[in-house]
């Protein structure tokens, strides 16, 4: 299952580390009903078949420009560091000559040469793998744009869209893709996504946009088959999916993570909330009490309290019980 997306890479629950797209050959998703507090907006959705080769060239461009004035600046610093530390003499070559005594700075050194190795800093190949890792003359790119926004502030959301087309060759092809979108809240933002390597003709037939933070879609109003449900349907709802999906099973109460209150979903900070605590739930999934013997703020306590959960079982049946539970989960 994929646990994260960033710079190009997932995080799935079967890797130690981050796994390139690249690597990744099929991505398929589950499908579940998903309850929300705060459903997003997508709107204005629009395709259009571009250029690969343009696109693609000037964002190598914008790469390459970011990464020399990076390492331009961290060279500067890095030869006002050595100065301060034995007054080097400065090469014609602008590059520091260390000489000094009784030991070099080793990290200062070590630093040095992670700038002189310019591939240390990024992955070349994502980008120029985009210029010259295809056939560039039979391959075109979509470009996706979309405005999303959110009524409550959410932090390091991800899209995962799917793109059906159709080309000479095949009638209906599904193209999936990724895109960071980082934080969003009730003023719509923007999103351009650009696919590249995409065949040199084809017709878009469908584009649906999904929106995810830590692994959890978000509902949005291009969820289908939408219905409100007041405080009371959702307990009952999360209390009925938990005996029908666990028939004769005895197990402890779990967080309901899709209807988490927003202060989780408007940090990536884990910190704040990092707190074990044992949480009393009833028969329904409400929380009836937390530990008092642990210290706990009281934000983190009011975050719990109206956290629901699904119930914990005995032989297939909801009972009231408790369970060990930690809001920093919510971030993994």
């Amino acid at each position: 299952m994929v646990e994260g997306y960033v710079n190009n890479r997932v995080h799935t629950d079967g890797s130690k580390g981050l796994v390139s797209l690249r690597n990744v050959d099929d991505v398929r998703f589950t499908h579940k009903t998903k309850i929300s507090r705060n459903p997003l907006t997508i709107e204005n959705l629009h395709t259009e078949q571009i250029s690969a080769n343009v696109h693609a060239a000037r964002d190598a461009m914008r790469n390459q420009q970011s990464l020399n004035a990076y390492r331009n600046q961290m060279t500067a610093g890095l030869i006002s560091d050595l100065r301060a530390a034995g007054d080097p003499e400065i090469g014609a070559d602008g590059a520091p000559v260390v000489n000094l005594s009784p030991a070099p700075n080793q990290g200062a050194l070590d630093a040095q040469a992670a700038l002189s190795d310019f591939g240390s800093m990024t992955n070349e190949s994502t980008f120029t793998d985009e210029i010259i890792g295809r056939d560039n003359d039979k391959s075109t790119a979509m470009l996706i744009t979309a405005e999303v926004s959110s009524p409550t502030h959410i932090d390091d959301a991800y899209i995962v869209g799917v793109a059906t087309i159709s080309t000479d060759e095949s009638p209906e092809e599904e193209v999936i893709f990724f895109n960071r979108i980082g934080s969003l809240d009730q003023k719509p933002r923007r999103v351009r996504i650009i696919k590249q390597g995409l065949p040199n003709k084809f017709k878009v037939r469908d584009v649906k946009i999904h929106v995810y933070r830590n692994g959890q879609e978000l509902v949005s109003n291009q969820s289908s088959k939408q219905y409100a449900l007041t405080r009371e349907q959702v307990y009952e709802y999360l209390t009925l999916e938990r005996v029908s999906q666990n028939r004769g099973k005895s197990m402890d109460p779990e967080p309901a993570w899709s209807l988490a209150p927003q202060e989780l979903f408007a940090t990536a900070k884990a910190n704040a909330f990092d707190y074990p605590l044992t949480v009393h739930v009833d028969a329904h999934g409400k929380v009836t009490g937390i530990d008092p013997n642990k210290f706990v703020p009281g934000k983190v306590v009011n975050v719990v309290m109206e956290l629901p959960f699904y119930p914990g079982l005995e032989n297939g049946q909801a009972i009231a019980s408790n369970t060990l539970a930690n809001l920093a989960s919510f971030f993994r």
